[in-house]
């Protein structure tokens, strides 16, 4: 991962890809610390715009990368929030626990 872009502009705005670093504190507490103290904390109307201009995600991050806007829970479900992940040839939403294992691709954003 270290060879792919840390920022990226989508639909005219600049977003700063965090990678968190899950260590022995676990991975809840890293993508909490991340949200809090990094402002990688976006919610549901730049996850829409992301989604909305997703052709100007670059490719190369295409299946690399998960981007998590845990500023955005699910409806019902406050544990849970928006993802958007590489799938089926498509950028789209899905809804991920956030007590769930989490991965070195999985990314806070931060709009620059």
């Amino acid at each position: 991962m270290n060879n792919l872009p840390n920022t990226m502009t989508v639909g005219g705005r600049v977003y700063e890809i965090i990678r968190l670093i899950f260590d022995e504190v676990g991975h809840h507490t890293s993508l909490l610390y991340a949200a809090d103290n990094l402002q990688a904390d976006l919610g549901e109307e730049d996850c829409q715009h992301i989604l909305k201009y997703q052709k100007d995600i670059p490719p190369e991050l295409q299946g690399k990368i998960n981007f998590v806007f845990t500023g955005w829970s699910c409806p019902g479900k406050r544990l849970d929030v928006a993802c958007v992940e590489w799938k089926d040839g498509t950028w789209r939403l899905e809804w991920i626990y956030l007590g769930n294992y989490w991965f070195e691709d999985d990314c806070g954003l931060r709009r620059l």
